[in-house]
């Protein structure tokens, strides 16, 4: 069983990297210019280009990331899916959230120290889906409120889901007005079928809100009251949108598939203590690249980089 899980990054931290986590460096096109928080380091930026794939190459839409967030991830995986070997399941997670594959009830402490050591292996999730056909995170239950309202009410009005068009997010979205779940953070795992039959489901959706002329004057008069964290949220409203169709879509897996749903672990990966703790680099040594493990503090090379 051939299992690729992408960890998006947009900066240099700790680096999730094994035969199954693949780090992909989101919006590489556009990394390099100003954004909401500043201007990426030039040794960031090369720690990016040695230690992730970019979703700049091929088929791609890299370009948008400061709009649709890690949804460039998921189109770069969908249309060079070669390159990451045609998998059987695909995954998507994030550097500082990760699947929490662990049985928590064995050693437990070191499972708190180290989830990423004791959780993350293809053991564990081949385990999982030997027995499911799809991964999710546990999702959000805002009880009797309707999601749009929790969320944001732009998605309702930028968002217009037909039974014709698209009867499984429109059949979903009609059983959530009882169920009242939201699947965030866009974190999954799929058959590469489902994988596929996602893909060309939402990218349309998303391609159309992106061509909507009218689009800005709707976000803004979606988002009257949400004043605080306006400058960043309207920039990425589209990103905020598609992940809520994704979690559709993930309801519609749920409802039809064998399904585990597990937490997620976040990973408070900026720390320097975690850094320091474990983690797995490229560094320069006398002139050479090695792929190093750093554990308590000791550098262990593990072998030379070539490329």
């Amino acid at each position: 069983m051939n299992i690729k899980i992408l960890v998006c990054y947009h900066k240099k931290d700790v680096l999730y990297k094994s035969n199954i986590l693949v780090p992909i460096h989101c919006g590489r096109a556009v990394a390099t210019e100003k954004h909401k928080d500043g201007q990426i380091s030039a040794g960031d930026y090369d720690w990016l280009l040695r230690n992730t794939i970019g979703d700049d190459t091929g088929d791609n839409i890299s370009k948008l990331n400061r709009e649709v967030n890690e949804m460039t991830a998921i189109y770069w995986a969908w249309k060079n899916y070669d390159k990451l070997g045609n998998p059987d399941f695909i995954g998507l997670c994030h550097y500082r959230r990760l699947f929490n594959f662990a049985d928590t009830t064995k050693n437990p402490l070191m499972h708190r120290a180290f989830p990423y050591l004791f959780g993350n292996t293809k053991w564990c999730v081949k385990k999982l889906l030997q027995k499911n056909q799809c991964v999710l995170t546990t999702p959000d239950d805002f009880n009797t409120e309707p999601v749009l309202q929790c969320t944001c009410p732009a998605f309702d009005n930028m968002l217009n889901l037909s039974e014709k068009y698209h009867p499984r997010l429109y059949a979903a979205q009609t059983s959530n007005q009882r169920e009242h779940l939201f699947y965030g953070k866009n974190m999954f795992i799929m058959s590469r079928d489902d994988f596929f039959d996602y893909c060309n489901e939402i990218f349309p959706i998303m391609f159309d809100i992106l061509n909507n002329e009218n689009r800005g004057d709707l976000f803004i008069k979606s988002l009257t009251g949400y004043t605080e964290g306006l400058s960043t949220w309207l920039p990425r409203l589209t990103g905020y949108v598609m992940e809520y169709v994704s979690s559709l879509y993930f309801l519609y897996l749920s409802h039809n598939r064998k399904t585990a749903v597990v937490n997620f672990q976040m990973m408070r990966a900026h720390s320097s203590v975690a850094r320091w703790l474990l983690s797995v680099d490229n560094r320069k040594i006398h002139d050479k690249k090695y792929k190093v493990l750093i554990l308590f503090g000791f550098i262990f090379k593990l072998h030379e980089v070539t490329k």
